[in-house]
């Protein structure tokens, strides 16, 4: 590491410690002025650090052309990245960790084979704020591997869905990804999920289902972030990383430290302080291929893959984890998780047979109804966790239901299927209705009944169970 690199580390930690010490006091106040006066406090630090740094920085040119140079030679590979990049993208990598897997598929790529690229996360990954899809990171990271390896061809899966979580992510994630054995995957959810341990651990579901495939994929994780106040679920999906030693890069490290230090205006990067336009969506991509492009000139190594280490959150549920809906019941994916006694009972709802178009096209492979005393019941449910995930409509016309588990109507779960003053039709995964700490040894039922008419159907979209004991 050169020294450039090594002082920056080191500023970079004093950054972090001092953001996670604000971010948990402000928590742990659970007040909006404390998360509001953590937020001020970080920003002024990371402006000292950053005048303190610029000094240094211009001292070490000479050291670190020297070091590129050597680096350059020392390459494995043939294959010169021509991509310029500002230099405030040097700064999105936030851990290069072990780079074997990458490096080996750089090497394939390098050699001419057919790979496929992957993608999962929310509305970012899916395309949201670019003018066309061809503009969004995730096809133009696509793009720069056909670009870069000519010799190589490439298929492009995007498993992004908007508005969803990595808990869906961790449940979809062997159907909508993995079954298309990608050899490279860039893993995405820090603006959709909240900097909370029940994230971090759906978080550690995908990581640990990508790492784990048969066929071993490369896989980078990323950080966006909220442009207007940094917020995104980082420290927490940082420490997976980490931990399993996966490379992640990071806007909030890049383009957000540009706009708190006004170099850059936030609304030249989003419209709406989320989802990147285009030169948003330019500048994630190039996060991604920076680092790849750190690989290829030789200053990221690794001599070997590292073991999978155990898991973080002993019990964690979502590490087998799996989406049920009407074609479950007709493909493998109910039985290849172990639940091939899965079978549903229609009593006034009716299956969804509209063809689906893509992953992005959610609302499709359901069941729905909107007569009041209308039923579905869904058997052979073995996990330790059970979710429903059905859609909520802003026109407030819908009607509504709830959700029974084993006959326990007592506890039933009520489930709204209006969405006041929503943006659009969501695909809505309700996390404290959620049926938890069950026996997973044991089949379960789960009943859905209309309770209230509408003049719209109640759509159920799916069913997520986790935990499931193989």
């Amino acid at each position: 590491m050169n020294l450039r690199k090594r002082f920056m580390a080191n500023v970079m930690v004093a950054a972090l410690t001092t953001t996670m010490a604000l971010s948990l006091s402000a928590c742990s106040n659970g007040s909006k002025e404390a998360t509001t006066s953590a937020q001020a406090e970080t920003k002024a630090e990371a402006g000292n650090v950053e005048a303190t740094t610029e000094a240094t920085i211009e001292a070490t040119e000479a050291t670190e052309a020297t070091e590129a140079t050597e680096a350059t030679s020392a390459s494995a590979f043939t294959t010169v990245d021509k991509t310029e990049y500002p230099e405030f993208i040097t700064r999105a990598i936030v851990n290069e960790s072990n780079c074997y897997r990458i490096q080996e598929f750089l090497k394939r790529a390098e050699a001419g084979e057919e790979l496929t690229i992957g993608f999962i996360g929310g509305s970012i990954t899916q395309g949201s704020g670019a003018s066309k899809y061809d503009n969004c990171y995730a096809h133009r990271v696509f793009n720069w591997f056909v670009e870069t390896f000519p010799q190589s061809t490439f298929k492009e899966v995007n498993a992004g869905i908007g508005a969803t979580t990595s808990e869906l992510g961790a449940a979809r994630i062997q159907e909508d990804l993995l079954s298309y054995k990608p050899d490279f995957v860039v893993l995405e959810f820090s603006v959709n999920d909240s900097d909370s341990f029940f994230y971090a651990r759906t978080y550690e579901g995908c990581v640990r289902q990508i790492l784990t495939a048969e066929n071993a994929p490369a896989l980078i994780t990323l950080n966006m972030v909220q442009y207007n106040d940094g917020v995104n679920a980082q420290i927490k999906h940082s420490a997976v990383s980490k931990n399993y030693s996966v490379p992640e890069v990071s806007m909030k490290n890049s383009v957000y430290v540009e706009i708190t230090k006004g170099n850059i205006e936030a609304s030249d990067v989003s419209k709406d302080m989320l989802h990147p336009n285009d030169l948003g969506h330019e500048y994630t991509a190039k996060c991604v291929t920076y680092y790849l492009s750190k690989i290829l000139d030789g200053t990221y190594s690794s001599e070997a893959d590292t073991e999978i280490p155990s898991v973080i959150y002993e019990g964690n549920a979502f590490l087998s984890s799996v989406r049920l809906n009407n074609k479950s019941l007709t493909n493998d994916v109910a039985k290849g998780a172990g639940l091939s006694n899965f079978a549903v009972e229609l009593n006034g709802f009716e299956e969804d047979t509209a063809v689906q178009n893509g992953v992005s096209d959610c609302f499709k492979n359901g069941w729905s109804a909107k007569e009041e005393g209308a039923s579905i019941t869904l058997t052979g449910l073995k996990g330790s966790r059970i979710a429903l995930l059905y859609q909520r409509k802003p026109s407030m016309k819908s009607a509504n239901a709830i959700a029974i588990l084993d006959g326990d109507e007592a506890n039933a779960v009520s489930l709204d299927g209006n969405f006041e003053n929503g943006w659009g039709n969501w695909l809505y995964l309700d996390d404290n209705g959620a049926f938890e700490d069950l026996d997973p040894s044991v089949e379960h039922t789960v009943e859905i009944r209309i309770v209230e008419a509408g003049e719209q159907d109640f759509y159920l979209a799916s069913v997520l169970v986790s935990g499931i004991e193989k």
